[in-house]
């Protein structure tokens, strides 16, 4: 039987960089939510174990192949006793844009096989915080308080009526890149509370790692100046490590204005018009 699941994006509203681990990971603190834009993962019992990708980003993954060191890990930790499953992915989300379409690809297979009584549900956390920093997030729905290196602190639920739009310039960040090269540490944490909106939550925050990734990807440098330009948007920010730019209008005509100028002007950068769920 063939499973079709939906493997949404995410971005971060704001990342704060703590402090640096004694394991060499940093202490994070951030808020995430869902994007309207995932991947399509297809999955089916086999005899054997395969992975393949297509899409837009099919291509792109490479090594960055998630779900094949999901596998792994659970073979290798005795939470599965064989990997008998064809897995196509269709990749819509860009690779190394900081949108975390690997670890959602990766959370979603998680959940299906907790859900085929292959995985134990009270496992899922651990797993999620071995694999990867954005993976637990993933496991569970709404949007998030997230500290450390990466565990989830608090569901928040965030309503927005306003338009994001992504621009990806197309060209990859490495995650552990720009952390090695990242020595800014603000020690500041962010404060929910009820009342707290996406307005709040967008102004006076920022990503810290922006300068860092900045310094290394020239075409970010671009698409950041570009948006900076455009009297139309506000908060425009790197999501996660980079590469790619979130923008929020509240106007979807000008949001969609915005896409053909960036299609005319710069047609190399990939856009996507989106909203949070």
């Amino acid at each position: 039987m063939l499973n079709t699941i939906k493997s949404y994006a995410k971005i971060n509203l704001f990342l704060n960089v703590l402090n640096k681990l004694d394991t060499g990971f940093h202490e994070l603190n951030s808020v995430l939510s869902r994007i309207d834009l995932y991947d399509e993962i297809r999955i089916k019992d086999e005899s054997s174990f395969s992975i393949s990708y297509n899409g837009p980003f099919g291509d792109q993954v490479g090594s960055n192949d998630h779900v094949s060191k999901l596998f792994n890990y659970l073979i290798d930790k005795n939470y599965l006793k064989q990997k008998s499953f064809a897995i196509h992915v269709v990749k819509n989300i860009p690779v190394g844009s900081g949108l975390g379409g690997g670890s959602s690809n990766v959370a979603e297979i998680i959940k299906y096989l907790i859900r085929s009584n292959l995985l134990d549900n009270s496992s899922s956390t651990e797993i999620a915080r071995d694999l990867g920093s954005d993976i637990e997030f993933f496991i569970d729905e709404g949007s998030a308080l997230i500290s450390g290196k990466g565990n989830v602190d608090q569901r928040l639920k965030i309503n927005s009526d306003k338009h994001f739009l992504i621009v990806f310039p197309n060209v990859q960040n490495s995650t552990k890149e720009i952390f090695n090269k990242h020595s800014n540490l603000s020690g500041e944490k962010f404060s929910y509370n009820k009342d707290t909106n996406l307005d709040r939550i967008l102004k006076g925050t920022s990503n810290e790692l922006e300068k860092t990734a900045l310094l290394a990807n020239q075409e970010m440098r671009k698409i950041r100046e570009y948006l900076d330009n455009d009297i139309n948007c506000k908060y425009e920010r790197m999501t996660g490590s980079g590469s790619a730019y979130f923008t929020v209008y509240e106007d979807k005509q000008k949001a969609e204005e915005a896409i053909q100028r960036i299609s005319e002007e710069h047609p190399n950068w990939w856009t996507y018009l989106t909203r949070l769920i």
